[in-house]
């Protein structure tokens, strides 16, 4: 063995030169300069070499060559990586901002917009601000009626064009969650369920009629005892070969359907998930059509319509619940996509297993699913924009006591950190929505569709959830009025974190596909392969704390890729350790680890989007997005960032770099945050908060905003 002694001057070296370029977040700038001006690390890695004598390297026993070899793992730690600099001047082009944000279809969009923003019945009292129950819902059935006369919602399109019907659904949430729910549930879940678990019989009658409203309906899935447990749902369907029809019945309290949007008082049909029995024999979930009203208005025969009554929020819509007492319905009220009753009495399905045929059947409703995501980041960017607006105008404290140096609240870091990471997430979901909306049409049905799906409505709506309390709160009293739009705002959208599936559940079955494609993909061998390859390659970066590096995508897409990848392995070690307790509680005892592998990959997958968008975006917009989309992952980053320091992935030193390099970017953006929400196109009809325009002469004596 070597006397240590005999290397004590090449360590002597490498922690003087490291020390040397980890001086502090405050000199970071410096340390990427470029090599040409005599400052940068190059030229400095040149001055320590030059320290070493050919006689130092003869005592060593090595060359000088070989000195500069041994010190390359710590020269890469000074040398500055593809960064995302933030250069002087981020102004950019609003128009090809909000042209990136909408995707596509941009003249259409902006028809529905202005429709939204001038139509007198989406005018007459905006959001429904002390309305009886019964007007507030006849209002929102009027303006769904007015939206779809009007011809700018096609349901046709939910075959024809997908990414229309999802765009003009979503939009709708820029006037409020109550007219985007109410034509959700009509056309999304109850048209949608018609269309893709139907065959064309039943896109012959129910099409055109559903279209024109002339048929309105309800998705009867929820019940009182089940809702996420959607297989476990108690009503039955028995099929009669005498009557060639169904009995449906509800065989106990707990099987009433429960929550259903549109039953209330508007509905004439329901889509009814039932457990399906045909000669006695068991063929799981299968999907009704059936009509609970009749051309009257009155309830039909074999069926029992209760109000659930006043909610917290979002009163524009009649949920209802119903009781079956042994219904008769038609044979071809089966939507017989995936399994139907033949001639003989019969049930027949390509599909053996009823659990593989349900999956299906739930699977071919994933754009319900988009649906949501789109809505809930519209909703972040309404509030983000008067939240935003209302702190570039508001004024509070300065440098001394007089009033004439108060300086807007958006000029307070704190102030600028409560809302600019929102900002920049609001963004980076939108492309993924985006990009989610692609992939749903180029490839429908995939196992990629699914996952994205699921993980994106739930951390969009969670996003949702956040940006609204905290833009509440940031706006202080003025957020709590009704007038200014967060707090109903807030209220009415709550529910989306538990419709459409609940949103820890939809995190399992991020997890569960994510399991099934590492097994399909080799297993554990070639998943620690690829781990180990990570580790080994980037060991260097866990120390570099220049800003070049902390805003480069190659940090931000390998912190991403190596957290999901670990997660991915301590789940798998987790469920095998614990296999002896059953599937079931193994998979119950790591549910944390279930939840936090899903979120990692939601995590990755936004931040590769965001990063693929960065590269192929026009030139009058990339300084911009480069700094939003730094913020974004940073924000990202600090947010695990408890996890990051546990498995040593980042030195303390660089924790502390990525809080600071995001106060320099919230500052680099404040000039621009006015132009940031002006960029989601959102007009000032639509946004209707005093606060975010002239409040003073908005509260003017003697005004009441938002007087009805």
């Amino acid at each position: 063995m070597e006397p240590v002694c005999k290397w004590a001057p090449l360590l002597i070296i490498g922690v003087a030169f490291i020390k040397g370029v980890v001086r502090g977040a405050d000199m970071a700038q410096e340390m990427v300069e470029s090599p040409a001006s005599g400052t940068g690390p190059q030229h400095r890695i040149q001055k320590v070499l030059q320290h070493v004598s050919i006689s130092d390297a003869a005592d060593l026993g090595l060359s000088v060559p070989s000195i500069a070899q041994r010190l390359r793992p710590f020269i890469q730690v000074a040398l500055p990586y593809k960064g995302i600099r933030i250069p002087q001047d981020l102004s950019f082009d609003s128009d090809a901002m909000q042209k990136l944000l909408d995707h596509s279809d941009h003249e259409r969009r902006a028809q529905i917009v202005n429709f939204l923003a001038t139509h007198p019945l989406f005018k007459k009292n905006r959001h429904y601000l002390a309305m009886p129950l019964d007007e507030q819902r006849s209002l929102v059935l009027a303006q769904l009626k007015a939206f779809v006369s009007s011809g700018l919602l096609d349901f046709h399109d939910y075959l024809k064009a997908p990414n229309r019907f999802i765009d003009a659904v979503g939009l709708l949430s820029f006037h409020g969650p109550n007219i985007a729910t109410k034509c959700a549930v009509n056309f999304g879940l109850f048209g949608g369920t018609v269309i893709a678990l139907g065959t064309e019989k039943h896109r012959k009658r129910y099409a055109d009629r559903i279209a024109k409203l002339l048929v309105r309906g309800g998705f009867a899935l929820t019940e009182l005892g089940h809702g996420s447990n959607a297989r476990g749902v108690e009503t039955i369907a028995t099929y009669d070969h005498t009557i060639k029809g169904f009995i449906l019945h509800s065989p106990t309290e707990t099987s009433q359907k429960f929550w259903i949007g549109n039953l209330a008082c508007h509905c004439t049909h329901l889509v009814v998930f039932a457990q399906l029995y045909v000669k006695e024999v068991h063929h799981g979930v299968m999907v009704f059509i059936v009509r609970v009203r009749n051309d009257d208005g009155s309830v039909a025969e074999g069926v029992r319509i209760a109000d659930c009554g006043i909610k917290a929020a979002l009163n524009g819509i009649d949920n209802g619940r119903c009781w079956f007492d042994k219904k008769i319905v038609p044979r071809d009220a089966l939507l017989d996509r995936y399994g139907t009753i033949d001639d003989n009495g019969n049930f027949v399905s390509d599909i053996k297993s009823n659990a593989g045929r349900f999956i299906v059947q739930i699977g071919a409703l994933v754009y319900g699913r988009v649906v949501v995501s789109q809505a809930a980041t519209h909703i972040s960017k309404t509030a983000l924009t008067i939240a935003i607006r209302y702190g570039i105008t508001r004024r509070q404290f300065g440098p001394d006591s007089t009033s004439e140096t108060e300086i807007p609240i958006m000029d307070y870091l704190s102030h600028q950190r409560r809302l600019f990471p929102l900002l920049a997430k609001t963004y980076a979901l939108q492309l993924a929505v985006n990009h989610l909306k692609t992939i749903s049409v180029n490839e429908p049905g995939s196992k990629t569709v699914h996952i994205l799906a699921a993980g994106l409505k739930a951390v969009c709506t969670w996003h949702r959830s956040k940006t609204l309390q905290e833009c509440r709160e940031a706006c202080g009293g003025m957020g709590f009025a009704a007038c200014n739009r967060i707090g109903p705002m807030r209220n009415d959208s709550d529910i989306d974190c538990t419709w459409e599936g609940d949103n820890r559940v939809l995190l399992q079955q991020v997890s569960t596909a994510l399991i099934k494609e590492f097994v399909e993909d080799g297993g554990m061998f070639a998943h620690l392969r690829r781990a180990m390859s990570m580790e080994i390659r980037d060991q260097p970066k866990r120390a570099t704390i220049t800003s070049g590096h902390l805003r480069s995508t190659d940090f931000f897409l390998h912190a991403f890729e190596y957290r999901e990848a670990r997660l991915l392995r301590a789940l798998i070690n987790k469920l095998n350790a614990k296999k002896d307790l059953g599937k079931f509680e193994a998979w119950n005892a790591s549910l944390d680890l279930v939840q936090e592998l899903a979120l990692a990959h939601v995590d990755r997958v936004v931040a590769e989007q965001f990063v693929l968008h960065l590269e192929s975006c026009p030139k009058s917009i990339k300084p911009m997005l480069s700094a939003l989309c730094s913020l974004y992952c940073l924000c990202a980053i600090q947010d695990a960032m408890g996890w990051f320091l546990t498995f040593k992935y980042f030195a303390a030193m660089k924790a502390k770099a990525v809080w600071n390099e995001i106060n320099r970017l919230c500052v680099a953006l404040r000039p621009h945050a006015r132009a940031l929400v002006d960029a989601f196109g959102i007009p000032d009809e639509l946004i209707d908060a005093p606060i975010a325009g002239d409040w003073a002469s908005a509260y003017s004596y003697p005004k009441i905003p938002g007087e009805i």
